[in-house]
């Protein structure tokens, strides 16, 4: 694969944290793993997922890389016969392998792949007797296990974790686990706790670098789950060490200097807000209308911050044409009149896929992933003007003298930079126009905006399933009015299902089955839902069972005259829509919860927990007291709330 036209790894300078330290951390782990391994050539075999995570951690691999002995690394999953032949012809792989080591996620099929590895490089390289695996960004039994029976445990040297992946910053105010896509079905579906654990591993080495977290609230049962494991290892650790705990070490690597400064001398993080998927499923069926939201709508990110795209969307490389470009009169207008990058000579080289790293490195992309796709043309017209004056008006002076020139070809680098950034985004924002302007992506959006609203929009999802509209468009919509309406009623339920396995297949039917399971689809009932509402008097924003319904109107979700050009809240990254559960952390920062925890949270999924951590004294989350805690709250609040109403 090329590698991306701008580096991967974002700064992180202007973040609130001192995210920086975090990268530190996990190169100092990966140093100190391969340093561990003595031996001049080493082979290194990565998961192909973890090869773009460590691009964000490594700024600069090769040299790393290089320093380190390691000689060649390889994709888990390459062709088995291939590598072997190559190695015993003496290629490029046929090199004396002191050391091989695995970075692999702790997967039952990526452990079968490891085998396989192990046993073909046996094959060819008797010197290599001892392998060693390091699962990300934790191990399990279960790994083990397959690789006992696979036959190979007894192979493998050292196995251990390498949780400098367990938390990665992406973005100066981003950090992921970057699990696999599968997380909320593996947890409510195969009821997998390894996303929790690994989402707790990384909390935990947050909080060892950054301090203890004092308040921490908590929404749904999976949150819940987190927030008793996070106490949990708390206590184990204090319990280990013998001795109160103010803060957790991230790793044999971590500098006690930082950790003191993320413990010792006071935390830096004033809350923690664990929110489960299920509280906000209605967010992600809802198309955004933001730059970045729609690239990874309509195109898709691969890995983090990386797309593919053609390569005359990327732009030509040739300066000359660069040039050429600016100076076009069609420069000063939109997007769609800026300059275009010229089309390379053949067919087939315009189609090629070529891989672009959109993240804050691009200070262009830095301005305008946040913008509606509304007022992004304007904004790139009016980056074209800006780049087309500065060369305009170094030409119209005619008596320019040689500082001046010198001063000016100084400045052509960083233009070019800028033009090719500018360049980029212009051919992107029209590829994307050409799907937001189509009349079929307007209509979704209007079905969409009407779910949201509360509408029933049953003969328009019969025609959608009628004409065979794409299956994944179809779901979402049937999703989306059971989310919106608190259920579809049982004949409506059975009657698109229905609809659905004989126009998709029978192979429908079990993905119908999961999304039931998943809470995405369900049958319309009344429960205690529609009481608490009453007694809240929300009876009529309920409108029959549905939290949603309530959110929508408690939190203002909806805004009819929301100005794209010029947003005053969140809700303008869909045209109107402000997603739920960016709401409830919008509220949690102004210290509301209490008062949102009576009207909203006692409808969304239980339960709803808010406590303190002492730095000094960890102690096991009792739930009963923190549930009823809670409930006194909102009890107290409610009666504010409805005087107020």
């Amino acid at each position: 694969m090329p590698p991306p036209r701008f580096r991967v790894a974002a700064p992180l300078e202007s973040a609130a944290l001192d995210l920086e330290a975090l990268r530190q951390d996990a190169r100092a782990q990966l140093l100190e793993i391969l340093g561990a391994h003595q031996g001049s050539s080493k082979l290194l075999i990565l998961d192909p997922s973890l090869g773009n995570l460590l691009s964000h951690v490594l700024t600069d691999a090769s040299k790393v890389f290089e320093s380190m002995g390691v000689s060649q690394i390889v994709e888990l999953g390459t062709d088995m016969s291939q590598l072997a032949r190559g190695m015993a012809r003496g290629g490029a792989l046929a090199m004396d392998f002191s050391n091989c080591l695995f970075f692999v996620r702790p997967s039952v099929a990526h452990c079968k792949l490891l085998a396989e590895h192990i046993r073909s490089i046996q094959k060819v390289n008797q010197d290599i007797q001892r392998f060693s695996v390091y699962f990300t960004p934790h191990k399990t039994l279960l790994c083990e296990k397959v690789l006992e029976d696979e036959g190979v445990l007894d192979l493998v040297g050292d196995l251990e974790e390498f949780s400098g992946l367990s938390l990665v910053p992406l973005e100066s105010d981003l950090l992921s686990l970057e699990l696999d896509q599968a997380m909320y079905k593996d947890l409510k579906l195969a009821k997998d706790p390894t996303p929790l654990q690994a989402a707790c591993q990384g909390l935990l080495r947050l909080q060892g670098l950054f301090g203890v977290a004092p308040h921490v609230k908590a929404v749904g049962p999976l949150a819940k789950e987190l927030a008793v494991l996070l106490c949990r290892a708390r206590v184990d650790e204090a319990n280990a060490r013998k001795e109160p705990l103010d803060f957790l070490p991230a790793s044999p690597a971590a500098s006690p200097a930082r950790c003191q400064m993320g413990g010792r001398m006071g935390g830096r993080i004033d809350t923690l807000v664990l929110l489960d998927r299920e509280v906000d499923l209605v967010s992600p069926l809802v198309t955004p209308l933001t730059y970045e939201g729609l690239i990874d709508e309509l195109i898709g990110f691969k890995g983090a911050s990386v797309v593919k795209v053609s390569n005359a969307i990327a732009g030509a490389e040739k300066d000359d044409k660069q040039t050429k470009a600016v100076d076009r009169p069609g420069a000063e207008g939109t997007a769609s009149e800026a300059p275009a990058s010229e089309a390379p000579a053949s067919g087939e080289e315009a189609c090629r896929l070529v891989s672009v790293a959109l993240n804050s490195n691009d200070s262009l992309f830095d301005e305008v992933r946040s913008l509606n796709i509304e007022k992004l043309g304007l904004h790139l017209g009016a980056k074209a003007k800006v780049i087309r004056g500065q060369y305009d008006s170094f030409r119209a002076n005619k008596d320019a003298s040689i500082t001046e020139i010198h001063d000016f070809v100084k400045l052509i680098p960083g233009l070019k930079e800028k033009y090719n950034s500018l360049n980029l985004h212009i051919n992107l924002t029209a590829e994307l126009k050409r799907s937001t302007d189509s009349h079929a992506f307007r209509r979704q959006w209007n079905t969409e905006r009407a779910l949201l609203e509360g509408e029933q929009l049953y003969d328009e999802l019969e025609e959608l399933i009628d004409t065979q509209k794409p299956v994944l468009r179809v779901l979402r919509v049937l999703c989306l009015q059971s989310l919106c309406q608190g259920g579809l009623p049982g004949a409506k339920l059975d009657f698109f299902k229905s609809e659905v396995v004989q126009t998709y297949g029978h192979g429908a039917l079990f993905t119908l089955s999961n999304l039931e399971r998943l809470g995405l689809l369900r049958r319309k009932r009344h429960t205690e839902l529609a009481d608490v509402a009453s007694n809240l008097g929300l009876g009529a924003a309920v409108q029959g069972g549905s939290a949603f319904a309530a959110a929508r109107r408690l939190l203002r979700l909806i805004d009819q005259e929301v100005n794209v050009s010029d947003p005053r809240d969140m809700n303008y990254v869909s045209s109107g829509y402000a997603p739920l559960s960016a709401r409830l952390v919008q509220l949690a920062g102004y210290g509301a919860w209490p008062a949102v925890h009576a009207q909203v949270l006692s409808l969304l999924p239980r339960p709803a927990l808010e406590f303190d951590q002492d730095p000094a004294e960890p102690q096991a989350l009792d739930l009963r007291a923190q549930e009823a805690k809670m409930q006194q709250r909102a009890a107290a609040a409610a009666a504010a709330g409805g005087a107020a109403a």
